[in-house]
């Protein structure tokens, strides 16, 4: 997938949990996982991407959502879920 297609499908999550995204400082890293949960050999391998940058919080009650529950699919493996810090002064 293309990392202008990542960056606008994080935009276009940003928007319903309340943050907007820097895409200027904005580091995108594909790859794929294999998950198997059950060890029977049977995975599967899911598309990841990992996004570092900056964001900003425009509405907090819908972000503190994003964190409890995530923004993305495949949630049962750890995808979609949101780690963040507060940003050093630029």
């Amino acid at each position: 997938m293309p990392i202008v297609e990542l960056h606008e499908w994080l935009s276009g999550k940003a928007d319903a949990a309340g943050f907007l995204v820097d895409e200027d400082s904005t580091i995108v890293q594909p790859g794929h996982v294999y998950v198997n949960k059950t060890g029977d050999g049977k995975g599967q391998n899911l598309f990841a991407v990992r996004y570092d940058g900056f964001l900003t919080v425009n509405d907090p009650a819908r972000f503190r959502q994003a964190l409890i529950h995530g923004i993305g699919p495949a949630k049962a493996y750890g995808f979609g879920m949101l780690s963040v810090a507060p940003a050093e002064e630029r």
